[in-house]
């Protein structure tokens, strides 16, 4: 159906939505959508649809309208816009633990995409084969994958996804311990978003991939330093957007590193309260992180009380939760008379080349001390999209 055969109301209502997409006004963007029939939506409204339903933190809503614009793009026989739609849906069911049904998407992705000239949206195949080589320590096949990424991006023109392609270098280099390198790498991606030379989404993914590598090299200065810069490029963000959250999320875990308790304590509770009515993912990380300074602060009821709340938004309590619960959990060994043998001989207290004697000890000082993201890095970083079928403009 085309704009010729509905009522001039509904035109004028589709034209004022797609005005409002090309202005980034999301809100705005997806309340227009929804008063449409479905029916007069294109495949590139649908897909703008879902980038609204995602920068207004309806994570699920953007999901059904991604599919549907999917559908459409095959319907209309139209391979790389329908690859493009099925590797977004691929990365969004990732996150969200539905590991099978991403596995479906990203077969469709391939097929979409294998048989098309060279073209910026192969980019993101060639990232994820990037990513399970460095995932499986072949080093030299994941940056001979990222290096092929930036050359696709360079030759399409596409600078969010050159920038990506340069930070998955920089994530191959880390991980190989090539940490100078690597942060240099890093640097060089983060002032091209600094710059303004990406859009919005890819701006906020840079500087989030950028601080989680950073945290987990525990660089808490250059992490400060790219937390503050990401805080006022989020400032001049809608509210409701994810990355906002992201940011003061991150920006609780830089403090928290530095010992500053208090204001990290203060900055968690204001992010909670400010992203609760309408991000609880975030929230619930924000909460985690209120649990984490007060068991480290001793507060042991209160840890747990915000434990328990988190759980509740959906954020898995632990290893905090374990490690409150571990002191409690050790058992008491009734005390030897006076002068009486050891019941075993003597642990050194570092063990030959083999790092702490007591099991366990290490990992738990891990789990305690580094961010969340270092644990298991995750170089896709948080959450992705796109709209009009453009596969380098406001989601990847």
């Amino acid at each position: 159906m085309t704009e010729r055969t509905i009522d001039r109301a509904a035109a004028d209502t589709l034209r004022q939505a797609r005005e409002a997409v090309a202005r980034e006004a999301w809100a705005e963007a997806f309340r227009l959508l929804g008063a449409l029939d479905p029916a007069f939506l294109t495949p590139d409204d649908r897909a703008a649809f879902a980038d609204a339903a995602w920068w207004t933190s309806r994570v699920e809503e953007s999901v059904v309208q991604r599919t549907r614009a999917y559908s459409g793009y095959v319907a209309a026989d139209a391979a790389r816009q329908a690859g493009h739609s099925a590797w977004l849906l691929f990365y969004e069911h990732q996150l969200a633990g539905r590991s099978a049904v991403a596995a479906g998407w990203l077969r469709r992705a391939r097929r979409h995409l294998r048989d098309e000239p060279e073209c910026v949206e192969q980019c993101y195949l060639v990232w994820v084969d990037a990513e399970d080589a460095q995932r499986r320590g072949a080093f030299d096949e994941a940056m001979t994958a990222a290096r092929h990424m930036a050359s696709i991006a360079r030759r399409r023109g596409s600078p969010d996804l050159l920038a990506m392609g340069v930070q998955a270098q920089a994530g191959v280099l880390v991980a190989q311990g090539r940490v100078s390198e690597g942060l240099g790498l890093l640097d060089e991606a983060m002032c091209s978003a600094m710059a303004g030379e990406l859009s919005s989404f890819f701006t906020g993914w840079v500087y989030c991939l950028g601080l989680q590598q950073s945290m987990a090299c525990v660089d808490l200065e250059r992490a400060a330093e790219w937390t503050d810069a990401a805080m006022r490029w989020c400032a001049a963000m809608p509210a409701e957007n994810n990355f906002r959250g992201l940011c003061r999320v991150h920006r609780v875990e830089v403090l928290e590193l530095r010992g500053s308790w208090d204001e990290a304590l203060t900055e968690a509770e204001r992010t909670c309260e400010e992203l609760l009515p309408y991000e609880r993912r975030m929230a619930a990380e924000a909460v985690y992180l209120v649990g984490q300074i007060q068991r480290r602060r001793g507060e042991l009821t209160a840890a747990e009380q915000s434990y328990d709340r988190a759980h509740e938004l959906g954020r898995d309590p632990q290893p905090g939760l374990a490690l409150l619960r571990w002191p409690r959990a050790r058992p008491t060994r009734r005390p030897r008379p006076c002068g009486s043998p050891p019941r075993t001989a003597p642990r050194p207290a570092v063990s030959h080349g083999a790092g702490c004697s007591r099991p366990g000890w290490r990992s738990a000082w891990r789990w305690a001390g580094r961010p969340r993201h270092a644990r298991r890095p995750k170089s896709f970083g948080h959450w992705p999209g796109t709209g009009s079928g453009g596969a380098d403009r406001r989601r990847p």
